[in-house]
């Protein structure tokens, strides 16, 4: 019987499924979702990024594979994962920073909080169980 709720697992893997699956929907409403200028409002060209693709299966393949480690019991990979959530929030936060503008900036919270209120206590507590 695994000794964690697989709650955790849950709380990241179905929404980055979920904003995966948003982004190919939906490319150019990804980048104000994630808090960024779109490049289509920087440019005369509507292209849309194929970086945007390539984070929406990122989400996608992550979303799925923290799942599937809950699934098969393996709490170590669940916690790695977490662990790799909380680098990229606060990453992501970085980057909103950064580059979003000031209009966008205080999406960079939106990274910021979940990732130090959530994520980040519950790596240490599954660190400090074993």
């Amino acid at each position: 019987m695994n000794r964690f709720s697989p709650f955790p697992a849950y709380m990241v893997g179905f929404p980055l499924i979920f904003t995966g699956l948003f982004a190919l929907r939906n490319p150019l409403a990804a980048h104000s979702l994630f808090g960024v200028p779109s490049p289509a409002l920087l440019t005369t060209t509507t292209n849309i990024s194929p970086f945007v693709y390539a984070k929406a299966v990122r989400d996608v393949a992550l979303g799925l594979t923290c799942l599937g480690l809950q699934s098969q019991g393996n709490e170590n990979g669940v916690t790695a994962i977490l662990a790799g959530a909380v680098f990229t929030g606060l990453g992501d936060g970085w980057i909103v920073w950064c580059f979003g503008g000031e209009k966008l900036r205080r999406k960079a919270w939106g990274h910021w909080v979940p990732t130090v209120v959530v994520l980040a206590p519950l790596v240490v507590v599954r660190m400090l169980a074993d």
